[in-house]
């Protein structure tokens, strides 16, 4: 299983941050409370990277986001039996980042902090917060490395909750320390070892609550042409932390994980660039072995360059993740994405966005329970505009549905959000 809190756990450095809200949208799915609360976390902290003699960075920005069923409930269905289905929700945030190098070395850290306000739905308000620390280090240009901290406090998403009376608060947690050596030869290992946490307040059956310790080895192989290839191996051990209600025998929260692949990287100048990768994981639970599962997980990510002012971008994922209920042991996402970058003018950017996102649950402990199966399809259309190199705005546009066996299940919303930024 893909490690949830670092979307390439078998890459060191990730790049500094230089994304726009849009971008952020795109790359999270802006379909859920939760997910909308982090990437308005990263559009906080996504201020561009300092220059040198300018290493403190601030962002302060403003949302307002219109839901025409905010709890993602069926048609017909009102929350409580009879609160609106629609909510505004005005969303404040600050961040700040400081960005600096000494020699070989590089030191990132970056927070954020949101405060929504859901109206009518005041009891619902929430502060969310993400501190990201990052440490690229070097002993020799051969020898390098990255230390890497997350930590986010966000709301859990309404689409897997639905109708609630409180929050639910998130907590996810990334300790990361990678080391890369390159010892002359275009073939060079590179070692991973990091911890991770998401965890929920209370069970929520689409969200796995987790804690596990992971360490990972790579064969590296960089080509002339600066593409590579690399087959790695996981191993990790772990445990849910809480559970849905189902009976506390058929649950044994220990877990080991172990996942071997290959990942490929390449890049086209001027034409196309792109990730590759596909592995397989196995996950056993030892004293309920009917809670164990593996299968093949992967991803593809591929940019095409169409024109001067247009950019095609697709993705597709596949991921297994623990889901210890009373009609589930763990569920297959399957997600699907295409995207278009039109530059209409040097500081106008139009996004057309499609998504569709696949969840099958299954592994029941129980004979003759139903599987459960979700369809969930995103379609937006959002807008950039940079009016000055300190100030932008952003629009976007969603149509989201979810078809599913389960009729409690499904629903449809329709979703406006204007925001504003300045960074200093």
């Amino acid at each position: 299983m893909q490690d949830k809190l670092c979307v390439r756990p078998y890459l060191t450095k990730q790049p500094p941050l230089r994304l726009t809200l849009p971008v952020l949208i795109a790359s999270l799915g802006w379909t859920g409370t939760a997910r909308a609360d982090e990437t308005l976390l990263q559009y906080a902290m996504s201020v561009p990277r300092a220059e040198e003699a300018d290493t403190l960075r601030f962002a302060a920005f403003q949302v307002e986001r219109y839901d025409s069923n905010f709890f993602r409930l069926p048609s017909g269905v009102d929350p409580n039996g009879g609160g609106r289905r629609s909510t505004v929700t005005s969303t404040t945030g600050l961040g700040v980042g400081i960005d600096k190098s000494y020699g070989l070395q590089h030191v990132v850290v970056d927070a954020a902090v949101t405060r929504a306000l859901y109206k009518p739905y005041g009891n619902l308000d929430f502060t969310g917060y993400k501190l990201s620390s990052r440490y690229d280090w070097a002993v020799t240009p051969e020898l390098t490395g990255t230390v890497a901290f997350q930590h986010a406090r966000l709301p859990t998403d309404f689409e897997f909750t639905q109708f609630r009376a409180t929050t639910n608060p998130r907590i996810t947690q990334l300790a990361r320390l990678d080391v890369d050596w390159r010892a002359g030869a275009a073939l060079h290992p590179r070692l991973s070892f990091f911890t991770t946490e998401d965890t929920t307040r209370d069970p929520t059956f689409q969200v796995e609550s987790y804690r596990s310790r992971n360490a990972q080895a790579a064969l590296v192989y960089q080509f002339r042409s600066n593409n590579s290839a690399q087959v790695y191996l996981r191993g990790a051990r772990g445990n849910n932390t809480n559970a849905d209600a189902a009976p506390s025998l058929l649950i044994n929260n220990d877990f080991t994980e172990s996942e071997a692949g290959v990942l490929t990287q390449w890049t086209v100048p001027g034409v196309t660039s792109g990730e590759a990768a596909i592995g397989r994981t196995q996950r056993n639970y030892s004293t309920y072995n009917q809670r164990s599962f593996n299968g093949l997980v992967g991803h593809l990510n591929l940019n095409y360059i169409l024109t001067g002012k247009t950019t095609a971008r697709l993705s597709a994922s596949r991921t297994l993740n623990s889901s210890q209920t009373n009609f589930s042991s763990y569920y297959v996402e399957d997600i699907g994405r295409a995207y278009l970058d039109y530059a209409a003018t040097g500081k106008i950017i139009v996004r057309p966005i499609f998504q569709v996102r696949r969840q099958g649950y299954r592994g029941s402990p129980f004979q003759g329970v139903s599987t459960l199966n979700l369809t969930t399809r995103d379609t937006s259309l959002q807008v950039e505009y940079a009016a000055l190199r300190s100030v932008d705005f952003a629009l976007d546009l969603t149509r989201s549905s979810r078809n599913s066996n389960d009729p409690t299940q499904q629903f449809i919303n329709r979703s406006a959000s204007v925001s504003a930024r300045v960074k200093f």
